[in-house]
């Protein structure tokens, strides 16, 4: 008996739940509605695919004697209602899911009174008709192919709220004019194929905007762009205007536009990269607070030769003005572009001493570069504050450098290849450089960091790094000793020098590619630490004949070419006692065929004070041992068995051949 009442309950109980289930779901007037979570409302799941004409969705439903509020638009709720001409979403509805009016080719109309923040992805894609669609106020993002295909879309205005538009979200759509609003600051991939677009409207916000934004829509006539600070827009139009608030000028906004005259607004301070490149303009003025104009702004604008610029512009990059007229007519000598000393004209006379006038904040790259017998002092004024790359670039008849305490930015690539440079001061109130006297080198303060050394150049031990190309070609340096505190070489800093032996003290932890590229005259490396040794670092060092390993841990090797062209089959490698198998079994070093240990711990002939160098102290040392009558072994430097006057002379030749 028990048994039957269980059965019994459970029939009932499974009845009731597939009642409940089915209730979940119902029909009015051909649109399937699902009860939502809670049960005071319903989403518009589905309308019949055979159902023609107007579709309002009511604002609430009945069911069963209960009333539904209508609250959503599920995913693919219209999808291919090919007769729906109309429909409009009333208050109520404050979501829609993706596709909702996806493949609707013959919906004309779509009165959007909702409250939803998204368009979502599909919405209305291939709805080829759709002439009409409001887009409420309270729209943030439109979705990814949202409009794509809507050829028959020609307008479409987007609301001040919205924030962002996705991929292909107007692609190949029928729109002639679109107005990007100000909220929105990055546009993707959202308008290509767009073929009937003549006018755009950038908004203020916008900062990037894809390549392919517009990828293959035709020159527009009429481009408005209020953007403060777009980056490129990737679009050509007969009429460019600006708006009052741009700040930047994209990059190649005006190339080869055609009109005879632009007007910048006073607002504009940056000119991007190849903004004007080869466009038709005869004059230009450029606006009072200016300060940048970037790399090849006004290339081949072979029409231009009236051209304003304020003293506010202390930037100017490279081929700015390539074959442009208006260079071409500035007198012979150093070209101003504003406070910016940007280019050297004509034939410098020999031992040009030259006076960069007051007022001049920047001197631009590669200013002389390549002046090299003929620039022999340069004098920088008070309100100097930028040295761009290789501005000075093998300016070999330098001699000496002088830096005043305003400059506050030196390219580490500045003064590269003045090798004959020998005396550096600094102005002592400058607060980021600085030459510590008796250093000749010019130290970044900021960083700790030597950005360019001299054949006499004594490194103050405050530094940490030595910079790329600070002692490049600097033949005349046969030897430098790098302080404790240095811990890395950067790359091509002694390249090509005239180093003939290298310690490299402990505190080093890397060394990068071709720091001692081209040194054909180092002889001897020792190598204190076990240092990361990049590819390339000692590449061309063919007289390079004695490395000194003091690590029992062999340094690393990033490549084997680490040591490309030294002798490896006649190149001593001495390392420390009992470490020799170490070496012979690690990456790089084991190419070496004469693997030598040694006691770096005894002291080498000469070395008198064991210090581990043999210097001037170690002859006073002599002179005194002399004075006392010492007859010791180690005070018999030439190995005759006396210690006399001869020892010192010997002394004299080890120090003389370090």
């Amino acid at each position: 008996m028990q048994s039957l009442i269980c059965r019994l309950v459970c029939v009932l109980l499974f009845a009731f739940v597939t009642t409940a289930a089915y209730a979940l779901e119902f029909t009015v007037d051909d649109a399937v509605y699902s009860v939502n979570a809670g049960g005071q409302s319903v989403t518009l799941k589905t309308l019949s695919t055979s159902y023609e004409g107007v579709f309002d969705i009511p604002a609430s439903v009945v069911n069963g004697g209960k009333t539904y509020t209508v609250t959503a638009i599920g995913s693919y709720a219209f999808y291919q209602c090919t007769s729906l001409t109309r429909a409009s979403v009333p208050e109520t509805v404050v979501e829609m899911g993706p596709s909702s009016f996806q493949d609707c080719s013959n919906l004309r109309t779509v009165v959007l009174n909702c409250h939803i923040s998204e368009i979502p992805r599909w919405t209305f894609y291939n709805c080829s008709s759709l002439l009409n669609v409001n887009i409420p106020s309270s729209v943030k993002a439109i979705g990814d192919v949202a409009f794509m295909k809507c050829s028959s879309l020609t307008s479409i205005t987007l609301p001040d709220s919205l924030v962002s538009i996705g991929k292909n979200s107007f692609n190949e759509a029928g729109l002639r004019s679109i107005v990007i609003p100000d909220l929105v600051t990055t546009v993707g991939s959202s308008f290509p194929y767009c073929k009937s677009l003549t006018e755009v409207t950038v908004g203020e916000s916008v900062k990037t905007i894809s390549e392919y934004a517009f990828h293959n829509v035709p020159k527009i006539s009429k481009l408005v762009v209020k953007a403060k600070r777009c980056t490129s827009i990737g679009l050509s139009a007969s009429t460019i205007e600006l708006g009052d608030k741009v700040e930047y000028i994209p990059a190649s906004l005006f190339r080869y536009y055609t009109a005879s005259t632009v007007e910048l607004p006073a607002s504009v301070v940056e000119i991007g990269t190849s903004a004007f490149y080869g466009s038709k303009i005869l004059s230009l003025v450029l606006p009072p607070n200016l300060t940048t104009i970037g790399n090849s702004a006004f290339k081949n604008c072979s029409n231009l030769v009236d051209l304003t610029i304020p003293n506010s512009v202390i930037y100017v990059g490279e081929n700015v003005f390539e074959g442009c007229p208006w260079i071409d007519n500035q007198p012979d000598g150093v070209v101003y572009v504003g406070s910016v000393a940007y280019k050297y004209k004509g034939t410098m006379p020999a031992n040009t001493n030259m006076v960069i006038k007051d007022g001049t904040v920047t001197i631009a790259a590669n200013l002389f570069y390549g002046y090299n017998s003929r620039l022999k002092s340069v004098t920088f004024p008070n309100s100097l504050v930028n040295i761009e790359s290789q501005a000075f670039y093998s300016c070999l008849a330098l001699k000496s450098l002088h830096i005043p305490s305003s400059v506050e930015n030196i390219s580490y690539d500045a003064f590269k290849k003045c090798s004959n440079i020998t005396s550096v001061t600094v102005d002592s109130d400058n607060l980021r450089y600085a030459s510590p006297e008796g250093c000749n080198a010019l130290i970044d303060m900021k960083n700790n960091w030597l950005i360019f050394g001299t054949a006499n150049t004594i490194i103050p031990e405050t530094v940490k790094i030595i910079s790329s190309y600070a002692f490049f070609c600097c033949t005349n340096l046969k030897t430098i000793k790098i302080p404790e505190s240095v811990t890395e070489i950067s790359t091509y800093a002694f390249q090509r020098s005239g180093l003939t032996k290298v310690d490299i003290p402990k505190s080093i932890y890397k060394i990068y590619g071709e720091a001692f590229s081209g040194c054909e005259s180092l002889t001897e490396l020792t190598l204190n630490g076990a240092p990361q040794i990049v590819s390339k670092a000692f590449v061309n060092c063919p007289n390079l004949s004695v490395i000194n390993c003091h690590s029992e841990n062999p340094p690393t090797l990033t490549n084997t070419d680490v040591f490309k062209d030294v002798d490896k089959t006649t190149c001593v490698l001495n390392v420390p006692l009992g470490c020799s198998e170490n070496y012979m079994v690690t990456a790089g070093w084991r190419y070496f065929y004469n693997i030598v240990e040694v006691d770096f711990d005894k002291s080498q002939p000469g070395d008198l004070n064991g210090d581990k160098s043999i210097n001037v102290s170690d002859v006073s040392q002599l002179y005194k041992a002399l004075l006392s009558g010492e007859t010791e072994q180690v005070y018999d430097i030439n190995g005759d068995g006396e210690v006399n006057t001869g020892d010192v002379s010997a002394l004299y030749k080890l120090i003389l051949t370090q």
